[in-house]
């Protein structure tokens, strides 16, 4: 259900956006959707890799057998504990901005094109575009290159939801093939 819930955020993130390009009106609705995605990423991080997992071998061993069931692997961009934890904690972001010493205005929950199409080299590339120097930024979502930035940190949103599209799948089958399983061995 969470890949299910990352899939449909993200879609409806892109079709707000895509049909209109004043989005003062739709600013909140259009964040709830892009922090939503990361939220059910964050959701569905946590069954493969849990936050009880150091402390109960029985859910290390649940979470090292889904992952491999699922061919889910350290490197995938799906969030792993720590950033997931950068991600939860954003509590702790702010409260740092809060007490630095040359803190700007703040920019949060936003929408801001940070990166420009450009080519190089006969190939087409995203450039960052440099940030205002008055302003520090904390979540926001650059529209042109799918990335939600928290922070210093960036995520790939429509990598990510291609993670999850081909995982979902994976997962319906195998709970398909394990209740099915689990059918058969009632019969005997």
């Amino acid at each position: 259900m969470q890949c299910e819930f990352t899939t449909l955020a993200y879609d409806e993130l892109n079709n707000r956006f895509g049909e209109k390009r004043d989005i003062s009106e739709e600013i909140r609705q259009f964040n709830l959707y892009a922090f939503a995605v990361i939220t059910h990423i964050g959701n569905v991080s946590k069954l493969f890799w849990s936050p009880r997992e150091r402390v109960n071998p029985r859910t290390a061993a649940r979470c090292k057998q889904l992952r491999d069931a699922l061919h889910v692997y350290d490197g995938m961009l799906i969030f792993g504990r720590t950033t997931r934890s950068y991600l939860e904690h954003y509590d702790e972001r702010l409260e740092d901005w809060l007490y630095k010493q040359d803190r700007k205005q703040l920019f949060d929950i936003g929408v801001e094109v940070r990166s420009r199409r450009v080519k190089v080299n006969g190939e087409w590339k995203n450039e960052l575009i440099p940030q205002s120097e008055d302003r520090d930024y904390h979540r926001y979502y650059d529209p042109n290159s799918h990335m939600v930035y928290v922070n210093q940190r960036s995520f790939h949103l429509q990598k990510v939801t291609g993670e999850i599209r081909p995982l979902r799948l994976r997962a319906e089958k195998w709970l398909m093939d394990y209740s099915i399983a689990c059918e058969n061995d009632d019969m005997r």
